[in-house]
């Protein structure tokens, strides 16, 4: 990052207020904050889903841990059946488009998923949420309803 940019964007959030800079999947009403991950799977049209998945599973913690389950990370996603299946569906993408990131996805089948990075949560939850059609959304049955006209979309278009 050259220095101008470093500047800009440690100054311009100071001056014109943190929101201008917080996008379309971060709300004013919440704690939760814009996704770091904008890949493939990527999609605006999720943010409110997000927020109310987070809110639901883990009041937006990304280093919840279910005491009563193996459910892990501000997804809730259970550790004991996730872990390598999430590292598996990122793989592909991570490859092409972050090629450096490669060996922190792969030390991630080592770690538990509360201890990842926000990122690669981010990424988990809109892998799944977009797979299978859409029908990744079912993992959070029953879906807040936030999620239904996306879900509602989804089945509609076969997206």
């Amino acid at each position: 990052m050259r220095r101008n940019d470093l500047k800009a964007a440690v100054v311009l959030p100071l001056i014109l207020g943190a929101s201008v800079f917080m996008g379309p999947d971060a709300h004013a009403d919440s704690p939760m904050k814009k996704s770091l991950y904008r890949g493939d799977y990527w999609t605006a049209e999720l943010a409110e889903c997000r927020s109310a998945i987070m809110r639901r599973e883990s009041n937006y913690n990304y280093r919840a841990s279910n005491p009563t389950s193996s459910a892990q990370g501000a997804y809730q996603f259970l550790d004991s059946q996730w872990r390598e299946s999430l590292v598996h569906m990122m793989r592909k993408e991570t490859r092409k488009s972050w090629p450096f990131k490669l060996d922190r996805l792969e030390q991630l089948n080592d770690t538990p998923i509360r201890k990842w990075p926000k990122f690669f949560q981010d990424f988990a939850f809109y892998r799944v949420a977009n797979s299978k059609e859409g029908q990744g959304l079912l993992h959070w049955t029953p879906l807040p309803s936030a999620c239904n006209g996306q879900f509602a979309r989804v089945q509609k278009e076969g997206v």
